[in-house]
């Protein structure tokens, strides 16, 4: 993601639009089209108090560090949970002096990685989409050896229109054997295709004790945004990660006219590959005193068009969508340290028949569920679990941060 695309992309947090509903249990896209309504006062408040991304972060977000002696530093480097995990003995080859030698300059979405036992966290970094990232090495500070693990390549969840794509590290810990909280330096070093190391870079990572955080106060300046979906147990989906559905559609090429027709003689018959792509971008929330809420949502959705399908040249049309909602409610803090979102209020597309007559207004989805079906339990100071009681197999992570999404060498 490039400079000015990230510009267009908080212009766009900005931008006059519309209102939202509820979706309970599921992560379902909205593609409906509607001409765009003006934002009311109140919704334009929750705009207004958005820290800006480029601002620092605040002091309580950036975790502590301690020096670590050999033999934590190397515990924990055995109980890292990266995938395809190999250890290695002695300390990271010291191939980039004094940046003499950085092939790129890497962005990652982080540059404090908080964690709390059985969560994947997953740390994105900006690329080149010339530029393979297959794998990684790492060492925590401290340890007498450091490990290599693979990267999650996930370039199809950019927009065409992006320059750069995505590898992303799947970070977990085993913490059963470490005494917690828990704060270290964790060197990074992204290699190519052919095994050379093209940047580096040091994450601070803080380890949470899930005892739970009753010292919740509403709080303008703070983001809980979401960062996961947890389907039984399994991860489900994430803030820019692409829910991608293949598929093949039948239509016709007689004469060299692409149409899509049953009427098609089976001679002229020409089948076409298509993706479908469902992408939550973002989704936060910001807990304002006297029980009030704010939020904002982007999602990016690819559908196909078969009317603008070239079935002659095999090459498939597409309808895209950036779908933006801003919601407002009311929420409370109950005794057992949970929290309850009670009511949310959101952007609509008003729908019109082929007449022109209007139909009715349409929610905007809006993914964070509301009470009776959900319950919020804060895990720790930087995390808080959405259980669903329609469906106890579904979970939503949100993480506390202080600025929407920021990039850092």
């Amino acid at each position: 993601m490039t400079k000015t695309t990230m510009k267009k992309w908080i212009q766009l947090f900005l931008a006059l639009v519309l209102m939202t509903g509820l979706s309970l249990c599921s992560e379902t896209p909205d593609d409906m089209e509607a001409p765009i309504e003006e934002q009311t006062d109140e919704q334009e408040d929750v705009l207004d108090s958005v820290p800006d991304s480029s601002d620092e972060e605040a002091d309580d977000s950036k975790a502590t560090n301690t020096v670590l002696d050999a033999e934590t530093a190397n515990k924990i480097t055995e109980n890292l949970v990266i995938d395809d995990k190999v250890i290695l003995p002695g300390d990271l080859p010291n191939n980039i002096k004094n940046g003499e030698s950085i092939l790129e300059d890497l962005k990652f979405d982080t540059d404090t990685l908080f964690y709390i036992d059985g969560l994947t966290k997953r740390v994105r970094v900006r690329k080149s989409p010339n530029r393979s990232l297959p794998t990684f090495l790492a060492r925590v500070v401290g340890s007498d050896f450091y490990i290599q693990g693979s990267f999650q390549e996930a370039g199809k969840q950019q927009k065409e229109e992006e320059e750069d794509t995505l590898a992303i590290l799947n970070f977990g810990l085993e913490t059963t054997d470490l005494e917690l909280p828990l704060n270290f330096d964790l060197e990074i070093l992204p290699q190519d295709s052919e095994g050379t190391v093209v940047d580096t870079t040091s994450i601070d990572v803080g380890i949470e004790d899930t005892n739970g955080n009753c010292n919740f106060k509403p709080d303008d300046s703070v983001l809980w945004e979401w960062i996961a979906t947890i389907q039984d147990k399994t991860f489900y989906l994430a803030p820019m990660y692409p829910q991608i559905t293949s598929g093949s559609v039948l239509g016709c090429c007689e004469n060299g006219i692409s149409s899509y027709t049953v009427n098609c003689k089976t001679s002229s018959q020409r089948s076409v590959d298509y993706e479908t792509i469902f992408t939550v971008e973002l989704e936060y929330l910001k807990f304002y005193s006297h029980g009030h809420l704010g939020g904002e949502l982007f999602q990016y959705t690819q559908n196909l068009d078969v009317g603008n399908t070239d079935f002659c040249g095999g090459n498939a049309g597409y309808m895209r969508r950036n779908t933006y909602n801003i919601y407002n409610g009311k929420y409370t803090f109950n005794p057992d340290c949970s929290l309850t979102i009670d009511s949310i209020e959101g952007l609509t597309d008003a729908i019109y028949a082929p007449n022109g007559d209007f139909i009715a207004d349409v929610p905007r989805p809006v993914y964070v569920g509301t009470s009776p079906a959900s319950q919020y339990e804060f895990l720790s100071p930087h995390f808080l679990k959405e259980t669903r009681s329609v469906d106890a197999t579904l979970e939503r992570i949100y993480e506390r941060r202080t600025n929407t999404l920021k990039w850092y060498d």
